[in-house]
């Protein structure tokens, strides 16, 4: 959501849309947040009475999978966008030359690290349920490779929490950094190292 703030930032930057505001924009966004988190709720909330009903976590735990197999496009058509937007707001001859402004990688980083997330949370969420249909014993509760596979799931979980707050920084870095370049007050806060016009200030 943050990624979608940024982007219509931006564009709204790149077209001088004297008609924007972003105060306003962000606590509709905030609403809108929390009007999906609601709705988000709901839907698990009838997939968990069902689960709780059949005595089968299936259901549940399905519709997790499902919801974050579906954010890794979400992620990739909002990234993509704010991509465009970035290059088209730091636009001089030097990101023509690189095709992409240094605000970029942050970005990418971000994309990266939360479709590898999701992808792995989409699968084990749904691990057990898997082995359920198919029956491979050698993955089920009691076998030699249970503590192994718990581990796993736990890593993913922290991975995905990692993720979470470095992405911030991310995007805290790639706002710093298109300040600079559209020559705002605010430095970036990592060097740039293409050809040493990017430097550290504190």
């Amino acid at each position: 959501m943050y990624l979608y703030q940024l982007k219509r930032k931006y564009e709204a930057e790149n077209t001088q849309d004297a008609s924007f505001d972003y105060a306003n924009f962000k606590k509709k966004l905030c609403w809108s947040f929390w009007g999906f988190f609601l709705i988000y709720s709901c839907f698990w909330g009838v997939f968990y009475y069902i689960s709780k009903e059949e005595g089968n976590l299936a259901w549940v735990d399905l519709f997790a999978s499902t919801y974050f197999i579906a954010l890794i496009p979400a992620y990739l058509i909002v990234g993509t966008g704010l991509i465009k937007e970035i290059n088209k707001r730091c636009e001089t001859e030097e990101v023509r030359r690189r095709e992409n402004s240094p605000a970029v990688s942050p970005i990418v980083k971000i994309l990266v690290l939360q479709c590898i997330a999701m992808f792995l949370r989409a699968i084990f969420v749904s691990f057990y349920d898997v082995q359920k249909v198919q029956v491979i014993e050698s993955i089920s509760k009691g076998s030699d490779y249970w503590p192994v596979i718990l581990g796993i799931q736990c890593t993913t979980q922290l991975f995905a929490v990692f993720v979470f707050f470095y992405c911030y920084k991310c995007a805290y870095e790639c706002e710093r950094i298109v300040a600079w370049e559209t020559k705002d007050k605010n430095p970036p806060s990592t060097a740039y190292d293409a050809d040493n016009r990017y430097n550290h200030i504190e």
